[in-house]
């Protein structure tokens, strides 16, 4: 590999003509998506539900319908990772309750304090309860960038209506967050306190003029969202200094010229290598650690749970229960679409026509198109793509979702190279 394209796409998802741009890059991550992990609820017989994924069906104490399951996190469905681990402490409690160590009524007080903090998390634009809704500005009354949402940034007459962006003598912080989100870090990390968010954590940051910052690059690193950088707008000498994120690097060469985000900062940036200048801010925070993953032992039960998957296959197969909603396609040329070559599942490389031909072909359920194509059986099991399969198929179905068979859940478990076997020691 020695490059990546990306561009704005149509309807169709082809690339919008002279919008590309090119980056020279030799390693491309594909991300797994936002997909709920709960193939162990689903094989365990938890009532599962379609809610932006496929989840099992939980109460407020976070209890399944499997007595003795509960369950939070990834595994519920997918929310900031905050709330996660809130509900981990409230699933915790439950399942304390549950075993006879904590009492009822001590379980409910606890829950109850969880529950607030869930509540101080769940607001903003992207809250459960504004699901749906379409927002014009924030909530300090600041028009929402539309560059943002349809080009992925924020222009300059955008932005500096925001009140993390404030021009200043020496260094200062240039917040650009724009969305209210729950999030907060560059408050808690900068040691001067020159970034305000307040309790509410939703409202967008601003800058406290009185204070001075000391460019020690905490709020730079610790932004999640990579959207603050520290500026000196005038080092005297007809220069601008900019610390950036870790994730931007490499710098510029020495002299570099480029185009800044600002008319003022347009003076060009000084790099390492020119006059000894090296962005505090560059930090490896966050930086990856690449770890061998390790094999997870199958246990001795594990030939007992394939064969009784085959059964409960072969029984569903021999009760198949046809769904009225769903209309027949066989009978119904195939008529080719201009994205038809799009990849849907990654791993199998099943592309959008090949999902379409099948249903065409008289294949109506999830777990037949599964078998015949390959989609959703690679590496990541249907993570990526299972949500992309069902939106495909019910739309040449003229079905809901919810009317599609769900594939079978198969074990989280990965394969072990014999050699590794070789290498244990008992």
């Amino acid at each position: 590999m020695t490059g990546v394209t990306i561009a704005e796409v149509d309807n169709h998802f082809q690339f919008i003509e002279g919008t590309e741009k090119h980056f020279d890059v030799d390693t491309l991550c594909l991300a797994v998506g936002l997909s709920p992990q709960s193939q162990l609820l689903d094989m365990a017989g938890c009532d599962m539900a379609e809610r932006g994924g496929r989840v099992p069906v939980s109460d407020e104490t976070c209890a399944t319908s499997e007595p003795g399951i509960f369950v939070a996190g990834d595994a519920a469905g997918i929310e900031e990772a905050s709330s996660a681990m809130i509900e981990g402490r409230i699933a915790a409690v439950s399942a304390a309750e549950f075993l006879g160590f904590v009492d009822a009524d001590n379980a409910a007080a606890d829950r109850q304090e969880h529950y607030k903090a869930l509540d101080r998390l769940r607001i903003g634009m992207f809250a459960p309860q504004n699901r749906g809704k379409v927002f014009t500005e924030t909530e300090e009354g600041i028009p929402l960038s539309q560059s943002l949402l349809k080009r992925g940034y924020v222009t300059d007459e955008e932005v500096d209506s925001f009140g993390g962006v404030k021009h200043a003598e020496g260094w200062h912080a240039v917040v650009e967050c724009t969305q209210n989100i729950p999030c907060n870090p560059c408050q808690d990390v900068c040691p001067r306190h020159c970034i305000n968010v307040g309790s509410n954590i939703t409202i967008l940051p601003t800058i406290n003029t009185e204070a001075k910052c000391s460019n020690c690059g905490k709020c730079v690193a610790f932004c999640p969202g990579q959207a603050i950088f520290l500026v000196n707008e005038d080092m005297g000498d007809g220069t601008v200094q900019i610390t950036l994120p870790y994730e931007f690097l490499p710098l510029p060469e020495a002299g570099t010229k480029r185009q800044s985000a600002r008319p003022k900062w347009q003076a060009g940036v000084r790099s390492r290598s020119g006059e000894g200048y090296e962005p505090e801010g560059v930090r490896p925070y966050g930086a990856p650690y690449y770890e061998r993953a390790q094999g997870i032992r199958s246990p001795g039960t594990l030939l007992q749970d394939i064969c009784r998957s085959l059964n409960r296959v072969r029984e569903e197969e021999r009760t198949m229960e046809t769904t009225p909603t769903i209309r027949r396609l066989s009978a119904e040329p195939f008529k080719p679409e201009p994205d038809d070559d799009l990849i849907v599942c990654r791993c199998e490389e099943v592309t959008k026509g090949e999902l379409r031909r099948a249903v065409h072909e008289g294949l109506y359920r999830f777990p037949e198109v599964r078998r015949f194509t390959r989609c959703a059986m690679g590496l990541c099991q249907g993570r990526t793509c299972t949500k992309l399969v069902k939106g495909i198929l019910s739309r040449e179905l003229g079905c809901t979702i919810e009317d599609l068979q769900n594939p079978h859940a198969r074990s989280p478990q990965r394969p072990l190279q014999m050699q590794e076997l070789g290498n244990e020691r008992f």
